[in-house]
């Protein structure tokens, strides 16, 4: 279940990073991010919730977001996945989409390395209906949810 909350925060994060306020972060969490991405170009660090910073950052000409802890732990990495590219997807995640999504257009998908598993997230549509969907590693849906136009 934590898992799971910590999956879908960090979705709706990278929709509304921009609300989100600049904050001082721990030189720990800062430590981790260097080591972990040497090259990282642009890094922009946010607050998401206590003890719990984001930076979105270019590193090797993809844009990506990490999470770590005040302690420095990471807890999670997401970054885009090209349209061109889904056929390097899992093949579990293949057959899930061509299975429950075959009348749908992928308009957006992500991938999410968390500290036990990988998530893909996509934006879907069909004519005006639109969804977000979470497809564990394995090929399990793990969230369908429609989304609302503003």
């Amino acid at each position: 279940m934590k898992k799971n909350v910590l999956v879908l925060v960090c979705c709706l994060h990278t929709l509304f990073f921009a609300t989100a306020h600049t904050t001082s972060v721990t030189p720990q969490a800062k430590e981790s991010f260097k080591k972990a991405f040497p090259g990282a170009l642009y890094a922009t660090w946010e607050t998401v919730d206590a003890g719990v910073y984001a930076v979105r950052f270019v590193n090797n000409h993809q844009s990506a977001i990490a999470y770590y802890g005040e302690d420095g732990n990471p807890l999670g990495l997401g970054s885009v996945i090209a349209l061109s590219q889904l056929s390097n997807l899992p093949a579990s995640v293949q057959q899930t989409l061509q299975r429950s999504f075959h009348n749908y257009t992928i308009r957006s998908a992500q991938e999410w390395v968390l500290p036990t598993s990988r998530l893909y997230c996509f934006d879907i549509a069909s004519g005006e209906t639109v969804f977000s969907v979470s497809i564990d590693e394995t090929g399990k849906l793990q969230r369908k949810k429609p989304l609302q136009h503003f």
